[in-house]
């Protein structure tokens, strides 16, 4: 679909160049106009809407896996060969003439069976900053809401909430290895934030009070009781409602200690998705999934995909480092994930 108001080109935004018409410009104040009432009440925004919307998918869960800085896809997904393509890539045949690096990415070809790649997008941000936002919000970053958009995990965590049982104690939307470059809720409500992890073998640190369970009850009641009148949310507005959306989250994970389980694994459970940050967090996100307890939407991070040279190097921060984390962590998660139940008879995790 082409969109009503041109995109950037070469660097530009909206309110510079030939993106700028009549037309554009009352269509980015009527977006003004809408955002101001996002602003306001996004809940109610959300609310007055969700009656007419259709969904057409059947997923239950996406894990996002994101490779910022970007893998060359003519050296991966979409294999380009030539006399530069290096012979241990071994160029392989696949399906209905797929070509696959299969001596980069070994582990990754034998599940080609269960993958789509898809070779239709393009990319409009010639920047990596913007190009990583805009992946992650889906929209415009300089647009007229692009500052505040939510990411899509947050999306999706309003639009499941209405769903959610008792015995989801998990953020909806939680983020993994992301390190400070992912983005949030933006104009949504901070409770639809990622719940952003960095897994170890030990799980979550603070889901115990030094304290104790009895003494910790004792001194959160006392909490409640002090600033009753703060944390309704109507004296401080958003940033009051907020506060309390964390304290609560927080309390319920304090309140279910058996989610440790789903954040914590054995060595030998890593070894099989490579023994790294990202294998580790790959590994978590499928425990955390099959203990459907709440998370739905997953995002794995791998950075240092940022090669502008060099990128055939056997050492360093080059292809063959990063394929080689990539390969055994997705392979890993692709092949638990077809081994595990799904929520429906019949159906795996995959």
């Amino acid at each position: 679909m082409k969109p009503s108001i041109p995109l950037p080109e070469n660097g530009s935004s909206p309110f510079q160049g030939p993106g700028l018409s009549r037309r554009a410009f009352v269509e980015l104040g009527a977006g003004g106009l809408v955002l101001s009432w996002f602003l306001k009440s996004p809940a109610a925004a959300m609310a007055s809407t969700s009656a007419l919307v259709t969904p057409k998918g059947t997923a239950k869960n996406c894990i996002f896996i994101w490779l910022p800085g970007a893998p060359s896809q003519i050296d991966t997904w979409d294999l380009k060969e030539g006399a530069w393509t290096p012979s241990d890539f071994a160029p392989t045949s696949y399906g209905s003439g797929l070509r696959f690096p299969q001596g980069l990415l070994p582990k990754t070809a034998e599940h080609l069976g269960d993958v789509a790649i898809v070779r239709s997008c393009l990319s409009w941000a010639l920047v990596h900053g913007l190009a990583q936002t805009w992946t992650q919000i889906s929209r415009n970053p300089t647009g007229a809401t692009g500052s505040i958009a939510p990411h899509m995990g947050a999306v999706s965590a309003i639009e499941l909430a209405p769903h959610r049982v008792t015995s989801d104690v998990l953020p909806t939307f939680v983020a993994l290895n992301t390190g400070t470059n992912i983005s949030g809720s933006g104009y949504l409500p901070s409770i639809y934030s990622p719940f952003s992890v960095q897994p170890t073998t030990t799980g979550l640190p603070s889901l115990a009070h030094p304290d104790g369970t009895a003494r910790f009850g004792l001194r959160y009641s006392d909490l409640q009781a002090l600033d009753a009148t703060l944390r309704n949310g109507a004296a401080l507005g958003k940033d009051g409602e907020d506060l309390t959306g964390f304290y609560n989250q927080a309390k319920t994970l304090m309140d279910a200690p058996d989610v440790n389980a789903f954040f914590s694994y054995t060595a030998d459970e890593s070894l099989r998705y490579g023994n790294t940050a990202f294998g580790n967090s790959c590994l978590v996100a499928k425990k955390v999934l099959a203990g459907k307890r709440g998370a739905r939407f997953i995002q794995v991070t791998l950075t240092g995909w940022d090669n502008h040279a060099n990128i055939y190097n056997k050492s360093g921060a080059g292809l063959y480092t990063q394929a080689l984390q990539l390969d055994a962590a997705l392979a890993g998660l692709l092949a638990d994930l077809k081994s595990t139940a799904g929520e429906a008879a019949g159906k795996t995790l995959l």
